[in-house]
């Protein structure tokens, strides 16, 4: 006995008619419009994902062309009658005037000519003559070039339909000349109601033949399709075939398509984002074992990790995501203790890896490192984390003034200083020689640190002197005299300005205690510390007299600090001042602070 040969689905089930091609509304109704008023233009470039309807539509369009009695919708469109001989023809696919070439395999220029021949023939058995070329981005560079003047200026009643997936390999002189149509992913929701009445179709057309299948199943096989009506349908063939009588189940659609249900899912996810690597590696090597590759499980992982990630971020989105609200609650409920900004660069991450893994030589081994450091929180949290930390550095230094809000933390990790690279040609300071008496720095650190303290304050009360002194360091504060030292002369010249150097005496006064004389030093004050011209202390003029003040000559300091110190003494005193200033700047002070470390070397740049 001939057994008759069984039709698949997605042939079985092709839209015959604008109403039954789902999803694509914004071209169905442009074409119906179109047709009802006459405004046929003489091409059309379809293009979209696969399986969505494109050469459907190109047929369709065909059979409404040439219908003999079009039917009248709502709000004047028209649509095909399916009645007469021309639509029975087209569905059987034995019309004349349609001709269907495929670019794939005809795509030199001698098979373009050969058409051109036959497009001066008129219609042989309706009004219209429609050339549907599929895949037309494969055809070749001569060929576009051949078939750019028939496309632009056809014969009377020719009607050409381009249809492709990669619109951007069509020239756009071919694209200029057409009127163009994108196809959009079919959206899962129409998908599922698709597949359900083709189920009920089945089920009463041979119920003995085609089994039950669950919702659940439905919605995985929607999701499987990612967008096409082929896929869907050609693997709900597939599953009821592997399950020909009682019930299809989730389970026989992830046997399928080798897919990780909710409940591996899951596990995985737990283990991750617990820390648990040893479950986590158990989990992988299970499956692996079992046969599964690792693309397929990093994309369902990373799938479900974005559906947590939005769930944290709206509890309300398990709709649109078309997540069962039963696992959308035990998803909320697992990611609840999980900080946003790590999930978020777990999700990063996860992608990025996922991208590594086409060329990398032992996908394996990069996925399960990967996922080890991820579980690890061995993994950067983006620039919004760092962004997020840095400003909460600045928030406690606004709010803690007054406090040494960086002492512990900087002091901790801060080793015994080193002195940088002496100058060329300078001698280092010999092993024994104790630096020149009033001029080194104090022992303790609680000075040097109220200074800095008190510069920050500075720079709110007096912008101008906060700038001139923000990179000042400390030097000593030693026999009623605070020496502290500038980057550059400009500042020394501005700060020793009467008004200034008397508003910098009380303000450093107030944070650091009473002293009689505040010296500033500058670079020219350094280079010149063996001349016999002092290193310019100043003291603020009494009020209404310009005499020097008590224990100052007329040319400045007391004769005991004019005296010239040891040269290989005052190099490694400016070394260390200079040392001191780049530990000081706001930027390294700061990355101390955030992300902790410890100070190996300072180098001149």
């Amino acid at each position: 006995m001939q057994q008759i040969a069984k039709q698949n689905l997605y042939r079985k089930y092709r839209p015959q008619s604008f109403t039954e091609l789902l999803g694509q509304d914004h071209i169905t109704r442009t074409l119906q419009a179109a047709v009802s008023s006459s405004r046929i233009n003489h091409a059309y470039l379809f293009s979209g994902p696969r399986g969505t309807g494109k050469t459907s539509a190109a047929r369709l369009l065909a059979k409404i062309l040439n219908c003999r009695q079009p039917v009248t919708l709502a709000k004047g469109l028209v649509d095909a009658c399916r009645i007469c001989d021309v639509c029975k023809r087209i569905e059987e696919l034995t019309f004349m005037d349609i001709i269907e070439i495929d670019a794939a395999s005809n795509n030199s220029v001698e098979d373009i000519r050969q058409m051109r021949e036959k497009v001066k023939f008129m219609p042989v058995e309706g009004q219209y003559k429609v050339y549907i070329i599929d895949e037309v981005h494969m055809l070749s560079g001569s060929a576009f070039n051949a078939f750019l003047k028939t496309l632009e200026e056809p014969p009377p009643r020719v009607v050409f339909v381009l249809a492709t997936t990669e619109q951007q390999k069509v020239p756009a002189t071919i694209v200029s000349r057409c009127q163009c149509f994108d196809f959009h992913p079919i959206p899962q929701k129409v998908l599922i109601t698709r597949l359900a009445d083709v189920v009920a179709r089945e089920r009463t057309e041979r119920p003995d033949r085609f089994p039950e299948v669950k919702p659940e199943a439905l919605h995985l096989i929607a999701e499987c399709a990612q967008g096409g009506f082929r896929d869907a349908l050609g693997l709900l063939d597939q599953v009821t075939s592997f399950q020909s009588d009682g019930v299809a189940t989730v389970e026989h659609v992830l046997a399928i398509t080798r897919r990780l249900g909710y409940p591996v899912l899951r596990g995985l996810a737990g283990s991750l984002l617990t820390r648990d690597t040893q479950g986590l590696l158990r989990q992988l090597n299970d499956l692996f074992y079992g046969g599964y590759d690792v693309g397929p499980i990093g994309r369902d992982l990373l799938e479900y990790l974005r559906k947590c990630l939005l769930l944290k971020l709206d509890g309300t989105s398990a709709g649109f995501l078309e997540v069962v609200p039963e696992q959308a609650k035990e998803m909320i409920e697992q990611v609840a203790a999980v900080p946003l900004e790590y999930l978020v660069g777990v999700v990063t991450r996860l992608e990025r890896s996922l991208t590594g893994l086409r060329t990398s030589v032992a996908p394996r081994i990069l996925f399960e490192v990967e996922l080890v450091r991820m579980a690890l929180r061995e993994i950067s949290v983006g620039q919004e984390g760092v962004e997020r930390r840095l400003d909460q550095v600045e928030a406690r230094l606004k709010t803690s003034v007054g406090v040494p809000v960086r002492m512990a933390t900087t002091e901790a990790v801060r080793p015994t200083p080193l002195p940088l690279r002496p100058p060329a040609g300078s001698e280092p300071r010999p092993a024994g020689v104790a630096p020149a008496a009033g001029r080194d720095r104090p022992a303790e650190g609680s000075v040097a640190d109220r200074f800095r303290e008190s510069k920050a304050r500075l720079a709110k009360s007096s912008k101008v002197l906060g700038a001139l002194v923000r990179t000042a360091s400390f030097e000593s504060l030693k026999d009623g005299i605070l020496t502290i030292s500038l980057e550059n002369d400009f500042a020394v010249v501005k700060c020793r300005e009467p008004k200034s150097l008397e508003t910098l005496k009380a303000h450093f006064e107030a944070d650091l205690g009473a002293f009689q004389t505040l010296r500033l030093l500058g670079p020219s004050d350094r280079q010149a510390a063996g001349a016999s011209l002092p290193a310019t202390p100043v003291s603020p003029p009494a009020s209404g007299s310009g005499s020097p003040g008590p224990g100052m000559g007329a040319g400045g300091p007391p004769a005991a600090a004019r005296a010239r110190p040891n040269h290989a003494e005052e190099i490694a005193k400016i070394d260390r001042a200079a040392r001191q200033a780049i530990i000081d700047k706001p930027a390294v002070s700061d990355a101390l602070s955030v992300f902790g470390g410890e100070i190996i070397q300072v180098e001149k740049p």
